[in-house]
């Protein structure tokens, strides 16, 4: 299995939505009724508003291919400050996300690397993320990378609230 990291460029971004539409529903769809899945999918992941998001100078997306296949992608906000971090510009991990079929290869941590050499390449020494209390798995991966928790905020997605861990990485 070959696995290939790209930053997304204005091209990518069709396979990126749709990429991004596909994760989100595998990773959490079950949570949601499909009027409330389809709602948020259509105000989070359109062509539009990711073309727009990877146009912004502060924001890195970066595309995982397996044998020329797109099968996961990372967003990295170059500076990203949270009231409740006391650091200064830290940046943040605003998404990763693996198709099913292809977790447990070796691809998250090729993206979690590729975001760790871009954050240090702009001189960020701190990298914080949120990740749902409940998802288990993805706070395991985190923390093997060197995350730590230091707060919790929650977030409402259509009538359900959901309580998310703030997990900070340092950079020596």
């Amino acid at each position: 299995m070959s696995i290939q990291i790209k930053q997304v460029e204005q091209h990518d971004v069709i396979i990126l939505t749709l990429l991004a539409r596909i994760t989100f529903t595998e990773a959490f769809g079950y949570l949601f009724t499909p009027e409330e899945l389809k709602d948020y999918l259509d105000k989070t992941f359109t062509v539009a508003k990711l073309r727009e998001s990877v146009a912004k100078s502060n924001n890195r997306f970066f595309l995982a291919i397996v044998d020329e296949l797109p099968v996961a992608y990372a967003k990295l906000k170059l500076h990203s400050p949270y009231e409740s971090l006391p650091y200064h510009s830290p940046a943040q991990l605003q998404k990763i996300y693996v198709l099913k079929e292809f977790i447990g290869n070796g691809i998250g941590e090729k993206l979690q690397e590729t975001v760790f050499r871009e954050a240090e390449k702009n001189n960020k020494s701190i990298l914080w993320l949120a990740v749902w209390e409940e998802n288990h798995k993805a706070r395991k991966f985190y923390t093997r990378y060197g995350y730590h928790k230091e707060s919790t905020y929650g977030y409402g997605i259509g009538e359900k609230y959901f309580t998310y861990d703030i997990m900070v990485k340092h950079f020596q």
